[in-house]
């Protein structure tokens, strides 16, 4: 029961940033920079990490484990399974859905969602040894 709570809150902050970060990207970003795959991308990371930060951060800052359940794995369970969810949902779009299969565009893909998941594990660690 002690991860509905992280999950729940991991969830609202995800979707929430999700949609102000691709505002963000959209009138800060010029069309000629997400034109270019690689600029797209490091748009598309900057904003992906904050998310996935965010994400992490709250879903840490609300988990509050049950007396003999304070493990590592439990904790990352708790707070890193909505980003590495979304992460999972971005590959696999990106791979079955839109066809992407290999060169500079998987790369991109790849590097992209690297940058998020570490923003997610940033995240996470940062409550982790605030709380220590």
């Amino acid at each position: 029961m002690d991860l509905i709570k992280p999950w729940a809150i991991g969830l609202v902050v995800y979707a929430v940033t999700t949609v102000l970060g691709i505002r963000i990207m959209l009138e800060y970003a010029t069309v000629e920079q997400l034109e270019v795959l690689w600029s797209a991308v490091v748009w598309q990371a900057a904003v992906s990490f904050v998310v996935y930060f965010l994400a992490a951060s709250m879903s840490a800052i609300v988990h509050r484990p049950q007396e003999g359940r304070r493990g590592t794995r439990r904790s990352a369970v708790a707070c890193l399974a909505i980003p590495v969810t979304g992460t999972l949902l971005y590959l696999i779009d990106g791979l079955l859905v839109t066809g992407v299969s290999s060169g500079a565009v998987m790369g991109g893909l790849l590097a992209w969602n690297a940058t998020a998941v570490a923003g997610a594990i940033v995240g996470w660690q940062l409550i982790r040894t605030m709380r220590a």
